[in-house]
């Protein structure tokens, strides 16, 4: 089984920059700007369908460079699993 980046890749793709899908590495995620910056984000990956929940933080003070992307998790439909069981397996106890 293949251990997850604790810290998501970004590629910039003719001068933008996009955030990557830390399971099948080919999923384009989110568009990122220098100042982009978020708390507990959930994004889906349209091609492999996980969804990962990150943490965004802008890179400098100058503004230059990718913004931060840290993923805090990642699960297979967790929100169709967590309606039926009764729970949010998104926030941990």
């Amino acid at each position: 089984m293949n251990r997850l980046p604790e810290e998501l890749t970004c590629h910039a793709v003719a001068g933008i920059v996009w955030v990557m899908c830390p399971v099948c590495r080919k999923g384009r995620l989110l568009k990122l700007n220098g100042e982009t910056q978020a708390k507990a984000l959930t994004l889906y990956c349209r091609k492999c369908k996980h969804e990962s929940l990150v943490d965004i933080e802008p890179r400098g003070k100058d503004g230059h460079g990718f913004p931060r992307v840290k993923l805090v998790k990642t699960a297979r439909n967790w929100a169709i699993s967590g309606a039926v069981s009764g729970q949010n397996p998104a926030v941990e106890t």
